[in-house]
């Protein structure tokens, strides 16, 4: 194990999850990792024989499937085996690199899981796992997370048959803590509220009933009218209408937006980072058909472009100690150099030193324009939905000021939208279940996957 314990190696690929962040939730890590872990595993330990068996499978595939089986898995010294000429790591002689080719990962990847032998086919059809391929190339992240895997090191040399067990049943433990903490995320099938509809089959003896009834609810008119149903063998009391206005339907989308707030500094890291802005790019080229014109402009471009690094060399000479929280502060020290030196920046060149050196900082000044208003953050700029029979005065002071005082409305980007929010008028809260048969049937599921591994490994 090289010094490292289970825990630490299963800690090193449950890290791997913050690749998942945003596409996944907590609670669906494991749909990924432990996968991937069976196959990192697997092509760790038939590493030394997969020549062998490809040698051998083309001298029995005209033989039947059983023959080839039996043949093969006693090449491979396990009771599965691959034939797949592609693999997680880098590229070797005859076997190359999922990673080789970026664009036809998710079919290459498919096509390397069905390469192995039938039985560990079966336990990614059993889990879907194609659907989890097709997720992650969807999101862009499939390509990241094969080559993270590629890095981990599962062969039998560094982790024994003893230790793997433990590593695996580390992940399953960090999977369902995970899945506790999010258990408001999900819902499992016993959770899932069973709604009868007019005219279903297990209801035709009740229909005509059923009508009449909800025809006299029809005809009263009244709000909050309620009926006795058997639910699950109990006797439950439950609303069945309710009167709305067209307003109770409607809603003001108002945009909430916060003040800029940046700190300056002209350190080598900042400065650096001005080469990477497209404004400052862009003075160096020319859109010129003409080659000679374009060449002459490109070069007049990298002139300018010396000239405004000596500019912040003089200033961070000046001022490279300085941490300026109060960018018309900085505005002032950085203008006063410039007119020293006679480079006069365009609004363009400003904006490009700006984005370089400055950062946010919540503890700085607020940002303002030239008649003094705050400026908005747009990487802060977020949205609430206020109904229409509320003050949105009366809203945003309860319910969004106590948690950001510096916000204000943007009253311009203020919208009228109308939706009928079933959930919120109809929905009856139901207790979960107990987190003691939730665990339950985590365990189940687990349970079915330990039994696969051992039908491959014993």
């Amino acid at each position: 194990m090289n010094g490292q314990t289970h825990k630490q190696i299963a800690g090193f690929i449950w890290s791997i999850c913050n690749l998942l962040r945003g596409p996944y939730k907590r609670n669906e890590y494991r749909k990924v990792i432990l996968l991937l872990t069976v196959l990192r595993r697997f092509e760790c330990l038939l590493q030394p024989t997969r020549k062998v068996v490809l040698k051998e499978f083309q001298s029995i595939k005209t033989q039947s499937p059983r023959i080839q089986q039996a043949r093969l898995q006693a090449v491979s010294g396990y009771r599965f085996y691959t034939l797949s000429k592609l693999q997680f790591t880098p590229s070797g002689e005859e076997i190359h690199s999922l990673l080789d080719d970026p664009n036809n990962l998710p079919p290459n990847l498919n096509s390397y899981i069905n390469a192995f032998s039938p039985n560990v086919r079966a336990i990614m059809e059993k889990f879907k796992f194609s659907d989890q391929i097709a997720h992650m190339a969807e999101k862009n992240i499939l390509f990241e997370v094969i080559k993270a895997f590629s890095k981990v090191d599962l062969s039998p040399q560094r982790v024994d048959q003893m230790q793997m067990g433990y590593v695996f049943e580390e992940l399953i433990r960090i999977g369902a803590e995970q899945s506790n903490e999010e258990a408001g995320e999900h819902f499992t099938p016993r959770e899932v509220i069973k709604r009868r509809r007019i005219g279903d089959p297990q209801d035709k003896e009740k229909d005509p009933d059923h009508i009449a009834d909800i025809t006299r609810i029809y005809g009263n008119f009244t709000d909050g009218e309620t009926r006795t149903f058997t639910i699950d063998s109990k006797q439950k009391e439950l609303v069945v209408s309710k009167v709305f206005d067209n307003e109770d339907f409607g809603y003001h989308k108002i945009t909430v937006e916060r003040p800029l707030r940046l700190n300056f500094l002209a350190t080598t890291g900042r400065i650096d980072r001005l080469e990477e802005q497209t404004a400052f790019k862009n003075i160096a080229s020319s859109k010129k058909k003409n080659e000679t014109v374009r060449q002459q402009e490109i070069e007049a471009g990298k002139a300018r472009q010396q000239v405004i690094r000596d500019l912040l060399a003089a200033f961070a000479a000046e001022h490279g100690a300085m941490l300026f929280k109060d960018r018309k502060e900085f505005l002032l020290a950085l203008r006063e150099v410039d007119r020293r030196r006679s480079v006069k920046l365009s609004a363009s060149e400003l904006k490009a030193v700006l984005a370089a050196l400055g950062e946010r900082d919540e503890t700085a000044e607020i940002c303002r324009d030239r008649k003094g208003a705050p400026e908005p953050d747009a990487d802060l700029r977020d949205t609430e939905t206020v109904p229409l029979k509320e003050s949105i005065e009366e809203y945003f002071r309860r319910e969004v000021l106590p948690h950001v005082p510096d916000a204000w409305i943007d009253h311009s980007k203020t919208k009228v939208g109308y939706e009928i929010p079933l959930n919120r008028h109809f929905y009856r809260y139901e207790p979960p279940r107990e987190l003691e048969a939730i665990e339950a049937d985590i365990k189940e599921l687990e349970g079915e996957i330990v039994e696969l591994l051992r039908e491959v490994t014993a």
